[in-house]
């Protein structure tokens, strides 16, 4: 059996996790990351790698549990570390893959343009947030994907950014929470692990990601309510 290896600090709230229903209450609707993370730690829901390996070697034994490293598509990718690193005497297949790693690195060598598989940063989820508190506040119709994609056209007219809209963070108390987990869980996961300096420094440099637009906020202003009434985020248009 497999689970999985990531730093506790990389989880975010999924996409799914902000359905686009009437019917959802709004605490569903748009969790900011504050709220989202006190809600797992509280409910005991964090399916980390730890209780889940634990929960694991009680049922199937120590020896039956691969941890796979999420973090080696940084330097090598998720399906070698899969191929190579948790199937057994898969030497052949380790070979192959270790091919189709090496083309996709020198296509994204050769060409900037190109987006590396499964890179979750590419989604713009506080775009996302602020689109799914409009719609619940019913001043737009457009489709969500367009509308999303839209709203970062409008910032980029106006020479502005996401991040500079009023923001929700995790407070001191639980980034240090965060941070000590994130240190125990190297050390004890990671297949090369980072030294508690480096993983401080990855921490440090992440802090903004810890936080999610205040939608709510945003939408008291009249000058953005304003926006997504207009045509352009409207279904059928004026």
């Amino acid at each position: 059996l497999y689970t999985q290896y990531r730093k506790p600090f990389m989880y975010r709230p999924r996409v799914s996790d902000y359905p686009w229903r009437d019917d959802y209450p709004k605490v569903d609707e748009v969790k900011l990351m504050p709220e989202w993370l006190e809600h797992i730690v509280q409910s005991n829901a964090f399916h980390y790698t730890t209780s889940t390996k634990d929960e694991f070697e009680k049922i199937f034994g120590p020896d039956k549990i691969t941890v796979l490293d999420y973090h080696s598509h940084e330097k090598h990718g998720l399906a070698l570390e899969f191929v190579c690193n948790g199937i057994p005497d898969a030497t052949h297949a380790c070979e192959e893959t270790k091919l189709i790693a090496q083309e996709d690195k020198d296509k994204l060598n050769k060409d900037k343009t190109l987006v590396r598989r499964n890179t979750g940063d590419q989604f713009l989820l506080d775009h996302d947030l602020l689109i799914i508190e409009a719609n619940r506040e019913k001043l737009l119709t457009s489709d969500r994907h367009n509308a999303t994609l839209l709203l970062e056209d409008k910032l980029q007219e106006m020479n502005m950014t996401i991040s500079e809209l009023p923001r929700i963070c995790l407070s001191s108390e639980r980034r240090e929470w965060l941070q000590n987990l994130a240190e125990v869980a190297e050390t004890s996961f990671s297949s090369e692990p980072l030294s508690k300096e480096d993983m401080r420094n990855k921490f440090s440099r992440y802090q903004d990601k810890l936080c999610s637009i205040d939608a709510p906020t945003v939408l008291k202003n009249s000058s953005w309510r304003k926006i997504f009434t207009s045509c352009e985020f409207q279904k059928e248009g004026c």
